[in-house]
């Protein structure tokens, strides 16, 4: 688990707190965590990473990659934040292994978006979390066989998943890659922060 403490004038600290799912597969004494490991006392915020992305049908995927039990990852997310109701829970969906093809595709089209959206809406609920961050790493890169468009209809995307998710008290945050290439050709920055709670450069 890593941690991440940020103060805004005003406003009380913000400590986000990191889970990777990959990190259950890490040998005892080697790195090995899990949610068991939490105390969810020290965060004021939670992130999950990483949910997947199911290409086929444009939809979020709860079972990742790396949760080796299936969805009881999420489950445990249930746990916690019943316990911990003051606790700011979020799942984080994208990274390096999820690349930038299904996002592309999914970004593409209003039906593809619409799809992806109530998905997103129905899962939040079903598993009582706060929110989704959204690491589209490498938008409009071939190196993951992204396209010129994705930079646009990224932008597309999260205002449409600002329309939808806030009505419903749901936070939208997204994390960008630092390189500046990528910025340039991927991500349109003042468009997104018009939509988003939050960015944060990986």
């Amino acid at each position: 688990m890593s941690a991440q403490h940020s103060v805004s004038t005003g406003s009380s600290p913000v400590i986000s707190c990191f889970i990777e799912g990959w990190s259950v597969l890490r040998p005892v004494g080697a790195g090995k965590f899990s949610l068991d490991d939490i105390d969810p006392s020290l965060c004021t915020h939670l992130v999950f990473l990483f949910a997947g992305l199911d290409d086929d049908r444009s939809t979020i995927s709860l079972e990742a990659e790396y949760d080796t039990e299936g969805e009881r990852a999420f489950r445990q997310l249930v746990a916690i934040k019943a316990r911990v109701p003051s606790l700011h829970v979020t799942v984080a969906i994208g990274g390096w292994t999820e690349g930038s093809e299904g996002f592309s595709k999914m970004a593409s089209s209003q039906r593809t978006r619409k799809t992806f959206i109530d998905s997103v809406l129905e899962n939040l609920k079903r598993y009582k979390l706060d929110g989704l961050d959204i690491f589209w790493q490498n938008p409009a890169q071939k190196i993951q066989k992204g396209r010129p468009e994705d930079k646009r209809n990224y932008v597309t995307l999260v205002k449409e998943l600002k329309e939808a998710l806030r009505p419903e008290g749901f936070s939208l945050t997204v994390a960008v890659m630092s390189l500046k290439s990528v910025i340039d050709d991927g991500y349109d920055l003042p468009g997104l922060a018009e939509h988003v709670g939050e960015i944060s450069r990986v």
